[in-house]
């Protein structure tokens, strides 16, 4: 007997037809195929089965996560491998106190971790029977060499983890994915970086080291950073290189063009910087700066050179209960040297070295009026950020406690400081909106007016006419390289 799935119906065993309905028996699936229908069916339509597909799939991971953790896999390394070092060979320097190895790792890693902006801190409490006394010092400094190389080495895994990417899919990565990658991205270097910065807390204990604080008791001392700021820092940063990368070709051809200016300004941002580390390399070792020191610190004074040399003021303030007047506050400009030694004047030549590679460098990539304002714009911008970014700002207070505070307030020189060496912010923008604008505006002209760039040979392109119906043949010129039509065509596709 055969029942009909469509009308419930019986026939005959072995009927192609239903008696019924005349509909046509249909294979019956295996009992292993075959699955309860929980929707509610057409009438006269129960008991109908559908046909199991069994799900092969299994958890898969998303590529975009291991590719995330491959690029940050570089940069973590440096962090790691820096704090090493320093905690190797600063050993006994006197920045920060000695201790085990490990407690000095945890500081040094702490003070990496600053490339990102955070603030470190220290607090110091010397106790006795008398009294007591605690410092707290804060540290508010950028190492520009290594906020610089990790975010090199971050976008040398981006770009591997791209091509990767485009092998297994040519098509490139749409906006919407490059915000996913973007994100990704920022998530695990701000996790990255909480991971490190919970290994930077450190506390010693133990008794004084100085000679002028013997038998005055013990001395505790605690330091870290203030780990949100690193967090959110590094995110940040990450999550913006990861969407440049990734959206470079679907970008706009606005957008494109900005990057260009932007790929552009760099290139002579690190010129003008790398030759002005050398020249700080040499300053720091003639004044017998520690040599470890140096390579931490040079790119911080490279742009303090090039700040000079532009005319922006560099200021150092100091307040504390040492300074006969409270207060003192010293300053540094090409303008006024204030006693300074006569040799910063020399300065001047890394500043206009830096706007005449600007200027040849919009010349010869043939950027027209816009794409050298646009150039312009970025290159004030970057220019600002590193100048600001290499300032120091270090406050120091204590609070003293008992009858012993007045023996510890001697050995210590009695100093309840806020000490800063930064920048006039004015001074630094109008300095540098100067120097870009004769850069990236007067030196074209200036070198236009030297050496005249000759007009391109034209082009033969028949009329409409044509030369066989007698017509006249007409010269279209060819876009020259330096013409601002090259230019923006250039800048759509985002190339030099």
């Amino acid at each position: 007997m055969a029942i009909c799935t469509y009308c419930g119906a019986a026939s005959a065993l072995g009927a192609v037809r239903c008696a019924s309905c005349d509909q046509p028996f249909a294979s019956v699936p295996a009992i292993g195929e075959v699955v309860e229908e929980t929707g509610r069916g057409e009438p006269g339509r129960w008991g109908r089965g559908v046909v199991h597909e069994p799900r092969t799939g299994r958890l898969r991971i998303d590529p975009g996560w291991p590719a995330a953790l491959r690029a940050l896999l570089a940069p973590t390394v440096l962090l790691l491998v820096t704090a090493l070092l320093l905690a190797d060979t600063a050993d006994g320097a006197g920045i920060l106190p000695e201790g085990p190895f490990g407690e000095r790792y945890g500081r040094w890693l702490a003070v990496t971790l600053t490339c990102f902006g955070a603030t470190w801190r220290s607090t110091t409490e010397l106790s006795h029977g008398l009294g007591a006394v605690s410092t707290e010092l804060e540290l508010r400094t950028v190492p520009l060499v290594l906020t610089v190389l990790w975010l090199l080495l971050l976008r040398l895994g981006l770009r591997r983890g791209l091509r990767e990417r485009l092998r297994r899919r040519p098509e490139p990565p749409t906006p919407r994915e490059a915000a996913g990658e973007a994100l990704r991205t920022g998530l695990v270097a701000g996790l990255t970086t909480l991971l490190l910065g919970l290994l930077t807390a450190t506390e010693l204990t133990g008794a004084a080291g100085s000679a002028d604080l013997s038998g005055l008791g013990t001395v505790r001392d605690s330091s870290g950073i203030v780990l949100w700021q690193a967090v959110a820092g590094s995110a940040l940063a990450a999550a913006a290189l990861a969407f440049a990368v990734h959206a470079a070709d679907v970008l706009p051809p606005r957008a494109l063009a900005w990057r260009s200016a932007a790929l552009l300004s760099l290139r002579v941002t690190a010129t003008a910087a790398a030759v002005a580390s050398v020249v700080a390399l040499v300053l720091t070792a003639a004044a017998g700066w520690p040599v470890w020191l140096d390579p931490v610190a040079v790119l911080n004074v490279a742009m303090l050179l090039i700040g000079i040399g532009s005319g922006a003021r560099a200021e150092v303030h100091a307040s504390g209960l040492a300074l006969p007047t409270g207060a003192q506050t010293q300053s540094l400009s090409l303008f006024d040297l204030q006693g300074h030694s006569a040799h910063w004047c020399w300065t001047v030549l890394l500043a206009l070295g830096t706007a005449v590679l600007l200027g040849r460098t919009a010349r010869r990539h043939g950027l027209g009026l816009p794409g050298r304002l646009r150039l312009a714009a970025v290159h004030a911008g970057l220019t600002t950020v590193l100048l600001l970014g290499a300032g120091v700002s270090l406050s120091f207070t204590t609070a003293r406690h008992g009858s012993a505070a007045s023996a510890i307030s001697t050995a210590s020189g009695g100093l309840t400081a806020l000490s800063s060496t930064g920048w006039s912010v004015g001074s630094v923008l109008v300095a540098v909106a100067l120097w870009t604008a004769l850069g990236a505006l007067g030196v074209p002209a200036l070198l236009d007016l030297v050496r005249p760039v000759a007009a391109p040979p034209a082009a033969d392109v028949p009329t409409a006419d044509g030369p066989e119906a007698g017509g006249v043949v007409e010269s279209a010129p060819v876009p020259h390289p330096a013409s601002p039509y090259r230019s923006e065509l250039l800048e759509s596709r985002g190339g030099d």
